[in-house]
């Protein structure tokens, strides 16, 4: 039978959040909402691409998945890219001979994939000279991560922004100095910072909520209008993350807004704790989130994964006293032997806070 309705505003797409931080909800993404936002990325890939040609490109997240679905699979259609498919990414010695057999020249991954990677003695056995770039997104890229990552492979990690409800890329990093920022916003993009207490936005280097307008916007959240109120106004995507635009006009992401903490009145993000964290030689993985005592106040804890046995919880209370500001220590440090994390490999903190910290 024909499609008689064939009005690009048609759904598309029931992409589900990853529930990380709450129940998972149905974003509704229109064919209009994926093929805007697959032009986007397009527009911008000449800036980071050696040339035209089309790519052998790395697939090592779920299909299902967003960043997977618009930014490697329906990109990769659109620009007539080889798309290499690795069944099993959290098997890392099959995703080195995968990499090592079909020679990407682009690989899409998140933080804690490029973590894996760097761990494993097998990396030495990939041949990067025929790897154009590699884009990070998902979560947040770890600084460290990606300065160990050129050191060893000399190829630069673009990180990007985005989220299930934009189709999902909002910005990203063009430039090959790995800074901070994850960019300016895509073509027809707009990016505000919304004071969520006073309702106003705020200037160039004020940390906020940051609201999202343009083709990509969701068209709201299937079944719940009660939802889809609270986040959508006038065009505007109220996105749930905490961040600043810099003088450049590009944005700096700090957190989750579920996620921050307010410890003694003082705003802290956990982001930035387990960026410090890492840094740290004998930590492999580190995950921050805040926890609630008898009286209602908020407090920090650390769950870590240890590079050895010998770290104790007195050398990293230790070194975080050396390196963060005094509220922004850990009350407790749990030493785990892995961390809850989604399909996609990102850490859920939500599970984190059910789970009893020793």
């Amino acid at each position: 039978k024909p499609i008689e309705d064939r009005h690009s505003e048609r759904l598309a797409f029931l992409q589900y959040t990853g529930g990380t931080t709450g129940l998972s909800k149905g974003a509704m993404l229109s064919h209009a909402n994926i093929l805007a936002n697959i032009e986007q990325c397009l527009s911008v890939s000449k800036y980071i691409e050696t040339d035209d040609s089309a790519k052998r490109v790395l697939c090592a997240l779920p299909m299902y998945h967003i960043y997977a679905l618009t930014s490697i699979c329906l990109l990769g259609l659109r620009r007539g890219d080889q798309l290499i498919l690795s069944h099993n990414p959290r098997d890392i010695n099959d995703l080195i001979s995968t990499i090592v057999a079909h020679k990407p020249q682009v690989l899409p991954m998140i933080n804690t994939l490029f973590t894996q990677l760097l761990k494993h003695p097998k990396l030495d056995s990939i041949d990067f000279s025929v790897v154009d770039y590699c884009l990070s997104g998902g979560m947040a890229q770890q600084k460290r991560v990606s300065d160990m990552w050129y050191e060893k492979t000399k190829t630069h990690i673009h990180q990007g922004y985005g989220l299930s409800e934009t189709s999902p890329v909002v910005c990203i990093a063009l430039t090959d100095d790995m800074p901070e920022d994850v960019g300016p916003p895509l073509p027809l993009t707009e990016i505000k910072i919304l004071d969520s207490e006073t309702g106003q936005w705020v200037e160039k280097g004020q940390d906020g909520e940051i609201c999202v307008k343009g083709p990509q916007v969701m068209m709201g959240y299937w079944n719940r209008d009660d939802e889809t109120k609270k986040v959508l106004d006038q065009g505007w995507l109220k996105t749930g993350d905490i961040g600043r635009l810099d003088s450049n006009g590009h944005l700096v992401i700090c957190d989750r807004l579920k996620d921050m903490v307010i410890v003694n009145g003082y705003n802290v993000y956990p982001n930035e704790i387990e960026s410090v964290l890492v840094q740290n030689d004998a930590i492999d993985e580190a995950a921050v989130v805040g926890m609630e005592d008898q009286s209602g106040q908020e407090y920090i804890v650390a769950y870590i994964i240890r590079s050895h046995d010998e770290l104790s919880v007195r050398q990293v209370l230790d070194y975080c006293k050396e390196n963060v500001v005094y509220y922004k220590v850990p009350r407790l440090i749990s030493f785990v032997t892995e961390l809850p994390k989604t399909a996609v490999g990102k850490v859920c903190r939500r599970k984190l806070k059910n789970t009893k910290a020793s």
